[in-house]
């Protein structure tokens, strides 16, 4: 199994939230645009943090790592909360502010 992701990796929910969020003619294209802009992301991201590592230390460039993945955390919080009220019972309301 060395090499290998998990079967359910966090790039692989984000792309679930994506087939969940969108049915219809539009589905393609929003995968698709879903795996144009986070490719090239990763990449350039990769390599920011690998420069960035050579240059000062791998902890570093760990830490920055962090906190940017930190910062974009609540962007996942609309998806979040569409989830949760999908998953509550027709009959019962949910509070989604008061459940952060």
């Amino acid at each position: 199994m060395a090499g290998r992701s998990p079967p359910f990796s966090s790039r692989r929910r984000v792309g679930l939230s994506a087939h969940r969020e969108v049915d219809g003619p539009h589905r393609a294209s929003v995968l698709s645009v879903n795996a144009i802009v986070a490719q090239p992301a990763g990449a350039l991201g990769a390599i920011t943090l690998a420069a960035l590592a050579d240059g000062t230390s791998i902890s570093t460039a760990t830490v920055v790592g962090g906190i940017i993945c930190a910062l974009a955390a609540p962007l996942r919080i609309p998806a979040w909360r569409a989830e949760r009220v999908r998953k509550a019972p027709h009959n019962q309301p949910l509070d989604v502010a008061t459940e952060l």
